[in-house]
């Protein structure tokens, strides 16, 4: 089961709270500017709509980003 709690933190993250996650995995350099809860997979992922610069093409850019919640380890992890 899901917690009220657990939902309410998974659907909350800021900008700043997923670029924490990002980096964690692996993506040292990426940050975001804005985040947006979008809602949850079929698969029980919470996805964010975040926007970011995009180097490449020198702009900013909209992506999604899966964050994963094990309950039972009480881990989170972000990924895109």
């Amino acid at each position: 089961m899901i917690t009220a709690d657990t939902l309410s933190r998974m659907t909350t993250f800021s900008a700043e709270g997923l670029t924490a996650l990002i980096r964690k995995a692996g993506y040292k350099k990426d940050s975001f500017k804005e985040a947006q809860f979008l809602g949850i997979t079929n698969g029980g992922q919470y996805c964010y709509k975040v926007l970011y610069f995009d180097g490449f093409m020198g702009e900013d850019a909209w992506t999604k980003v899966f964050v994963t919640h094990d309950q039972f380890e009480q881990t989170t992890v972000a990924d895109y």
